[in-house]
């Protein structure tokens, strides 16, 4: 039986997150090894790691939102790329714990992925 197309996007997903990523180690376990101090450092005329991390976060929620039904469009540049909370401390710790499921659960993405039919994943430019 052939798999749905959402079904392979959830696999992939996943294999992207938690487990055997084409691209190599998941995006949770390389995040793991990173200190705060090097999430926070910014390459001159670059995103710190944080940055990177805020802006992965701000599309799951993103592509949650759609594959619930909202219509989300026109993405501001503040939506693409949050501020990130600064230099606070435990400002690292807060983003790796949002992408692990804190606030935005990848089981909240992945679970609405499943209900939607090819043709809707289309229609909606959902992913």
């Amino acid at each position: 039986m052939a798999q749905r197309e959402t079904e392979r996007i959830q696999d992939q997903f996943a294999r992207a997150f938690e487990g055997a990523a084409w691209h190599g180690r998941p995006v949770l376990d390389l995040l793991s090894h990173i200190s705060e101090h090097d999430a926070l450092s910014r390459p001159v005329g670059g995103n710190s790691i944080l940055d990177i991390v805020n802006h992965i976060d701000a599309w799951l929620s993103i592509v949650r939102r759609r594959a619930g039904g909202a219509v989300v469009a026109d993405i501001t540049n503040e939506m693409d790329w949050p501020s990130p909370d600064g230099e606070r401390a435990g400002a690292w710790e807060a983003a790796r714990e949002r992408l692990r499921g804190s606030d935005v659960p990848l089981s909240a993405v992945r679970h609405p992925m499943l209900e939607l039919e090819a043709s809707e994943v289309q229609e909606a430019g959902a992913f």
